[in-house]
């Protein structure tokens, strides 16, 4: 009697965990389209792009790492030290525009935990980097504005 009560216990609680995992995530994939829970936002995944969907009170809602790229030319003898192709869907509220959010973003004087978390997540937005481009986008009929950062840095590379 004891086997079976430890056995039921066991598989409600693999069951229930299970069920549990699967509400935790931030949303779902069917046929290519990631669907958000929270926010109600959709985005197509292109098939050369693997996926990783994060749980639901993370701001980082989507990784994407593209499965197969290409490797730059000045690369070419030394394969590793490219990057991989990545996107990070990260999704947050504010009360400010979009302007001056990012300007806040931009701003070496503005301290906030939002921005702390922004800059964990995007390292090439920490130490010295330059604002490379600053353009208007929409995503939907939500207005937003894109920039493009560029952080300069020294490999050292032995030679055999």
């Amino acid at each position: 009697m004891k086997r079976l009560i430890i056995i039921l216990g066991l598989v409600l609680l693999f069951v229930g965990g299970s069920d549990a995992r699967k509400k935790d995530l931030a949303g779902q994939v069917e046929n290519g389209v990631y669907t958000d829970d929270d926010y109600g936002f959709s985005l197509a995944i292109p098939d050369v792009w693997d996926y990783s969907i994060k749980k639901a009170k993370s701001p980082v809602r989507l990784v994407l790492v593209k499965k197969q790229y290409d490797i730059p030319l000045h690369f070419q003898h030394a394969p590793n030290y490219t990057t991989i192709p990545k996107v990070t869907v990260f999704v947050d509220t504010s009360s400010l525009t979009a302007d001056q959010f990012v300007d806040s973003i931009l701003s070496e004087g503005f301290k906030s935990k939002q921005k702390n978390n922004i800059f964990q997540e995007f390292k090439n937005m920490f130490g010295n980097f330059q604002l490379k481009k600053r353009s208007r986008m929409s995503a939907g009929d939500v207005p937003g504005v894109r920039i493009s950062t560029q952080l300069r840095y020294n490999l050292e590379v032995q030679r055999a």
